[in-house]
């Protein structure tokens, strides 16, 4: 795992480098009467990413008139590539459930990085093109999975007991139990991630963001999430993502 993380370290290091040098050849492309008048920015969304959704919230502040600080929060689920929904053909009021699922994880995101600006935009129905990147560390959060079990042949009884692969049988599953149920044995897995994207703004206003952003991300953990009981769990997870922007920017 160490050799994991000087990998992205020196993944890092290499991206900031050019990208600091395609700012300083690309300045001359860059124009607008308006680049400098905004100083600061408050902007989130929803997001989408490849193995699952959450919301992002970022503020900005100016470095120059191409460039932003950014620091960010994001708040996404994750899915392992084996999951699948399973319904109980031998009960009637089985509810859905994930067969093998041992922890649901959410995962919390702080990062600093830069956003530029390649591309102004000329007139209200133009487009703003730019770039941003990130790196902070992640939080996975594991909730303990908590299923509804029967028990005896004539379904006599059922327990909302914690998912155990050892002594449930998928026959006993009814599926489900109350999402809150586990919240108060979390887990907390500290990790690292950085982020890539491309910008694209469209707002008619000067003053309002919208657009959206589109790239990929990299959670580094020092060890394997337990997602699934039978299935590979992974300690990297690489990530495309969508990301829709809301917000505003302000003078001072």
């Amino acid at each position: 795992m160490l050799q994991v993380y000087k990998i992205l370290t020196c993944w890092i290091l290499v991206f900031l480098a050019l990208t600091g040098y395609a700012q300083d050849e690309g300045k001359g492309a860059i124009f607008g009467e308006n680049s400098t008048e905004f100083k600061r920015q408050l902007v989130g969304g929803p997001i989408l990413h490849t193995a699952g959704l959450g919301a992002t919230f970022a503020w900005g502040k100016r470095v120059n008139g191409f460039q932003q600080r950014m620091i960010q929060l994001e708040f996404v689920t994750l899915k392992h590539e084996k999951e699948s929904r399973f319904i109980n053909s031998n009960y009637a009021d089985s509810k859905g459930f994930v067969y093998g699922k041992l922890n649901q994880p959410l995962l919390l995101r702080s990062s600093i990085g830069f956003k530029h600006q390649k591309y102004d935009k000329l007139r209200p129905s133009g487009v703003e093109v730019g770039y941003a990147y990130g790196i902070g560390p992640t939080f996975a959060l594991l909730k303990p999975v908590y299923l509804d079990i029967a028990y005896s042949d004539q379904y006599t009884y059922v327990e909302t007991e914690r998912y155990d692969p050892e002594i449930h049988d998928i026959n006993q599953i009814l599926g489900r139990g109350p999402n809150l149920k586990g919240i108060n044995e979390i887990k907390l897995v500290p990790g690292i991630h950085a982020k890539f994207g491309m910008v694209f703004e469209y707002s008619p206003y000067k003053e309002g963001i919208k657009g959206l952003e589109v790239g990929a991300m990299v959670d580094v953990f020092p060890k394997k999430l337990p997602i699934m009981a039978f299935a590979n769990n992974h300690s990297v997870f690489f990530n495309f993502y969508l990301q829709l922007l809301f917000g505003k920017k302000y003078i001072q």
